[in-house]
């Protein structure tokens, strides 16, 4: 086989074995349903719309009364992948389920590469990629892109840390920086905290079980000198490429109404020890029966396969031996404990975990920890015949308690031949579907231990035949993603797919407009809206239809703003969707009258934090003015504007850092009306007015960002080719 050609053969392994775990997804058989379709996709969706009118989309008018896209972590504005989707897509649901699907690959490769730098075989290291896409984890954040998207380059960060402390080359300080980036572009913050806790674990393991290797490169002042110089060169291009999002995210702080710490009862969602079962029978998590445990049940998922399970389980029985068993032992057991609800007990103790909110999600260094080191364990059978017996010990107590479970269980197994026979009857997709999430369980602990009876019973019966290692390790592999292959299919009804394909839910979306149309000026409760079923799926039509607002509460993402939530819980929403989006008025009142609006007041006054003498209005029922709405682009208003007296003109677009506002050329001062909007004061005569949301600085760190990175990579390139010359 040529050499060029076998290098890319795993990759091409791993791209087609990820689309046929997750066939449903990228054939559009199924669309992926909650976070995914109802918050990431509107969004996505209105970022590429404007990138293909030749906007670049800082201010998405049309969320919850205006939205700074660059403001959010989880809008994907600062994700090189997300910028390659909507630049060269008009983006749809098939492209929302591609870039999912982009996640899948990219993550399976960077697993494989980082099996191939621990020594791993090309079989042992697709394996492991494997089952690390296929994982609990995996499946049970499958709803939210920005979970997904920092663990997909999770494993190229470990691997570009490792090669850097190793070689000392600034290429790799350089790939270190563009790859952190990629990670923390589109993190969740609670990712993010759990990286930091995740070096510092790291670091600490290392140094305790690799102390040896510490004293030779950090006890050396050159050594020392050099790698402290290359982590300032990543940490400086780094700061380079994020700096778009660390100054929004700054700016936006005041104004997020989850900028805060939370309290002990909002700390929730613990990966507890009743949902370690997952590691045998993740099925049965899935379960919301009353007693078994309350958390949600998509975060409580670690799978990683049984059998490699069982592999992590005889690698670390050999730490006496090795230190890397105890390393990844180490990081296994500590992200354990902080999953398992002792967050909610020292979040005063330790620095960031009282912003973590959902607990679970730290199982992902348990995962990452099990899944590297049952590719050890496979590494070492592959060299070592020794540890065959130990694998054949573990898999024999594996094999008895799913063989013990699955006779306690075995009653189940007229009910579900029933099921299965009513099913057949009138066979189809959505039937089968609903067919799986009906099943109870004790059906599902059946399900999985006869189905962990028959893998596991036929692994050992196979490899008591089998003598040569490499075989054994073939054997073993062909298992691994046989399982992980039949618990993905059994765990995307419940966690990944809905009952809805992507052609039937493509159908509802594309009667709405791809440009700009001025929205009416209507009163907003005149609006129309989805029924609640088509809500549920993909959120508020008004992030479709090009209209500002909406007569309903929007329950969904996003709703970043404090003053947005307050304009809701207030009571005065219902007040105000009696006025169209833009509109002028002389009823000015303090916010204290707030309480008085649509009952003793007009639904058309306007209430200011100012004092109301501050401004000459006459009081005059009849206002004799004209406005008309020229230009609606997001971040961009422009109005025409004739008044024969004074008078307030309110906008219901977010009060916002950025936003100016200029009639006839000249700069206006901007007042918060009406709890979160914005209105001018005009005196009499023709005006001319501009509302344009112009984040100065913001935009050049935008440019700065892909001016750093194209910098970064061609020196990086350059670099290599350099040196191995």
């Amino acid at each position: 086989m040529n050499k060029r050609f076998a290098g890319w053969f795993p990759y091409a392994f791993l791209l087609i074995i990820g689309a046929c775990m997750y066939v449903p997804v990228i054939t559009g058989l199924f669309f992926l349903k909650n976070d995914a379709a109802v918050a990431y996709f509107p969004v996505r969706l209105q970022m590429s719309q404007a990138v293909h009118h030749g906007i670049i989309p800082f201010w998405s008018p049309y969320f919850n009364y205006g939205y700074p896209l660059h403001a959010d972590f989880t809008s994907g504005f600062w994700n090189p992948l997300v910028w390659l989707f909507i630049s060269l897509f008009h983006y749809s649901f098939y492209t929302l389920h591609l870039e999912w699907m982009g996640y899948v690959w990219i993550a399976a490769w960077g697993m494989f590469r980082l099996g191939r730098l621990f020594g791993f075989s090309r079989l042992t290291a697709c394996t492991v990629a494997i089952a690390y896409v296929g994982s609990g984890y995996w499946l049970g954040s499958a709803q939210w892109m920005n979970w997904l998207s920092p663990v997909a380059w999770l494993p190229y960060l470990i691997a570009q840390a490792i090669l850097l402390f190793k070689t000392r080359h600034i290429s790799h300080a350089l790939w270190l920086a563009v790859v952190l980036w990629c990670f923390v572009s589109n993190a969740h913050p609670d990712q993010i905290i759990w990286l930091i806790y995740f070096t510092v674990i790291s670091l600490i393991g290392s140094a305790m079980f690799y102390s040896k290797r510490w004293q030779d490169d950090f006890l050396n002042e050159a050594k020392g000198l050099q790698f402290v110089k290359l982590l300032l060169v990543t940490g400086v291009c780094a700061g380079l490429l994020l700096a778009g999002l660390i100054l929004s995210i700054y700016t936006a702080i005041p104004y997020m109404y989850r900028s805060k710490a939370l309290s002990m009862s909002q700390i929730g969602h613990p990966f507890s020890v009743s949902c370690w079962v997952s590691f045998l029978f993740p099925l049965v998590t899935t379960s919301p029966d009353i007693g078994w445990d309350q958390t949600d049940m998509v975060l409580r998922n670690a799978y990683i396969g049984s059998i490699l399970f069982i592999c992590a389980i005889g690698f670390f029985l050999s730490m006496r031996k090795l230190p890397a068993a105890r390393f990844w032992f180490m990081q296994g057991i500590c992200f354990l404990i902080l999953s398992a609800g002792w967050l909610q007990h020292v979040p005063m103790h330790l620095p960031l975990l009282a912003y973590v909110r959902l607990q679970s999600a730290w199982r992902l260094g348990a995962v990452l920890a099990f899944c590297i080191s049952g590719g050890y364990f496979l590494h070492l059978i592959e060299q070592n015949i020794s540890y065959q017996k130990i694998f054949l010990r573990v898999s024999v107590v594996l094999f008895v308690i799913y063989l013990i479970v699955a006779i306690a269980c075995f009653p189940s197994v007229i009910h579900l031949l029933s099921g299965i026979r009513d099913l057949w009857k009138g066979f189809h997709r959505v039937a089968f579907k609903q067919w799986m999430e009906d099943i109870n369980l004790k059906d599902k602990f059946f399900i999985e231990s006869i189905t962990g009876v028959f893998i596991t019973g036929i692994l050992l019966i196979v490899l008591r035949k089998t003598k040569s290692p490499q075989k054994w390790i073939r054997t073993i592999c062909m298992f691994i993603i046989l399982d992980i292959f039949i618990h993905v299919q059994w765990m995307m009804p419940y966690t990944v797919v809905g009952k809805s394909s992507v052609k039937q839910v493509e159908q509802i979306t594309k009667v709405f407009p791809d440009d700009y149309p001025i929205p009416p000026l209507i009163p907003v409760r005149q609006y129309d809206t989805f029924p609640a079923s088509i809500s549920r799926m993909i959120g508020s039509k008004s992030y479709y239809d090009k209209r500002i607002g909406s007569p309903d509460y929007p329950n969904f993402y996003p709703n970043l703003l404090t003053s947005v939530r307050l304009f809701y819980q207030s009571g005065y929403a219902s007040c105000a969707d009696r006025t169209p989006y833009v509109f002028l008025s002389q009823k000015i009142y303090p916010p204290a009258d707030l309480s008085k609006a649509c009952r003793e007041l007009d639904s058309s006054a306007i209430f200011l934090s100012q004092s109301v003498g501050k401004f000459s209005l006459p009081d005059s029922s009849h206002l004799p003015a004209h406005l008309k709405v020229d230009t609606f682009l997001p971040g961009l208003m422009r109005l025409s504007v004739f008044n024969s007296s004074n008078v307030m003109l309110l906008c219901k677009q977010n009060d916002y850092p950025y936003w100016k506002v200029y009639d006839n050329g000249k700069n206006m001062s901007v007042y918060r009306a009406n709890i979160s909007f914005m209105a001018v004061y005009l005196p009499a005569g023709n005006h001319a007015i501009e509302f344009r949301y112009d984040p100065g600085i913001i935009r050049i760190c935008f440019w700065l960002m892909w001016c750093t990175w194209i910098i970064i990579s061609t020196i990086a390139w350059l670099s290599r080719k350099i040196s191995t010359h």
